[in-house]
């Protein structure tokens, strides 16, 4: 097929759907999630958006804290367990390999309190657990523009 026939607009704009269906295809090329944009004007309806930590388990009604340098053993059960010494516990996301389903070694803890938040911060942060100082901080949400 000779290119002759084709305009540069059009090869221009076939170039630049091909690069996006490769950087899409690679992982480079991210399509954000739709948002639902109600208005608040009555208080006591019941609104079906989600929070930002629904999207990945969390409820969006606690305080989220950061687990790092995780052992790969250690699982969701164990995670509970001990930062229930705390508090009450919403929510535990050890996240995961999704091709090995194996530990990536990190995680996340919702709280259900800001003094049980601070508690397990203060107490399990630097502690080993399983041959693993653990890293534990208040979770910082990801920007997204």
């Amino acid at each position: 097929m000779a290119f002759e026939s084709f305009e540069a607009t059009e090869i221009a704009a076939a170039s630049a759907l091909a690069g996006l269906v490769i950087g899409f295809v690679a992982g480079r090329v991210r399509i954000a999630p739709r948002r639902c944009h109600k208005s608040s004007s009555s208080s006591s309806s019941a609104s079906s958006h989600k929070s930002a930590g629904d999207e990945f388990g969390g409820t969006g009604e606690g305080i989220e804290l950061y687990v790092g340098n995780l052992s790969y053993d250690m699982s969701e059960a164990e995670l509970k367990k001990t930062f229930g010494e705390f508090g009450d516990v919403l929510s535990i996301r050890v996240i995961k390999n999704k091709f090995n389903d194996r530990s990536k070694g990190y995680g996340f803890v919702e709280m259900a309190t800001q003094s049980g938040a601070d508690k397990a911060v203060k107490a399990m942060n630097g502690k080993e657990i399983l041959s693993r100082k653990m890293v534990v901080n208040e979770a910082r949400s990801k920007s997204r523009d």
